[in-house]
């Protein structure tokens, strides 16, 4: 294809693969829900204070990115799977479309689409689950202050503390971004391992896993402080040069690199 990107194309393509491919999201999300009904009612039945913490606002972010990143990776793995097999991956790479027309399609399913469906049933689901943990824990001494804390995560919505305006500088989205970009960079490494490697791809979708989840702590010990996703605006803090390059090496760079990556080894193997 010598044309870049065509609209109608990338209609079209879009449309094919979710005629073909929409039961891939819809088996994930409901097995997702599943294991958050019974990961719910469990630890609604425990009435503890560890389990009440499940249920505030922080607590609802650690549950929201652990389940995109492991049914993220599920889902990618559904997604990208046919490009392991030669006759599958043929009929993908040889789709009338361009090579930028088809990345572009993983990335808007993959970082858009799938994130935006599994907020919405993960806020569904939840939901219900606070309320019910907001009447249960709240009638006891030590959670009375915490009341406004049972609210459902909204990524890049909601704020650290309830009933404050939220500001896009903070610390508390900066994070949210940092963890978004590394869920891209583990997509991409999904899409990797089935592009280059045809024979055992899930062996070196772990290692570079693993490799992945390496740099990432490493890079949260920058020379003074965790790096640029951690400084308040108007702080007295100043990063370096050098501490500003690791942060946004960690936030941009790795996410774009591994994309652009298989992007090009993708158009080696598209025909013209």
């Amino acid at each position: 294809m010598n044309q870049l990107f065509n609209r109608t194309r990338f209609i079209r393509l879009w449309r094919s693969y979710w005629i073909e491919r929409w039961q891939d999201l819809a088996g994930v999300l409901l097995f997702g829900g599943l294991l958050g009904l019974v990961f719910n009612l469990f630890y609604l039945g425990i009435s503890s204070n560890s389990s009440r913490e499940l249920f505030l606002h922080n607590g609802q972010m650690a549950w929201y990115v652990c389940g995109l990143f492991v049914f993220g990776c599920i889902f990618s793995s559904l997604y990208f799977r046919p490009l392991s097999d030669k006759s599958a991956g043929l009929l993908v790479l040889h789709r009338p479309a361009s090579s930028f027309e088809k990345i572009l399609l993983a990335l808007a399913i993959i970082g858009c689409v799938f994130p935006l469906a599994f907020t919405l049933a993960f806020t569904a689901l939840n939901y219900p689950f606070i309320k019910l943990a907001q009447f249960w824990y709240v009638p006891c001494k030590e959670c009375k202050n915490s009341f406004e804390e049972f609210r459902p995560f909204l990524p890049f919505v909601s704020s650290h503390k309830a009933n404050m305006p939220l500001l896009f500088s903070e610390p508390y989205i900066k994070l949210q971004w940092l963890a978004f970009s590394y869920y891209l960079s583990a997509q991409a490494i999904i899409l990797g391992g089935y592009v280059f490697f045809r024979r055992y791809p899930m062996l070196f979708i772990a290692l570079c896993m693993v490799l992945l989840f390496l740099v990432a702590m490493a890079l949260q010990i920058p020379i003074n402080n965790l790096g640029y996703w951690e400084y308040a605006p108007n702080s007295s803090q100043e990063l370096s040069r050098w501490e500003l390059f690791i942060s946004l090496f960690a936030w941009i760079l790795i996410p774009i690199g591994l994309w652009a990556t298989v992007y090009f080894h993708l158009k080696e193997k598209q025909l013209p």
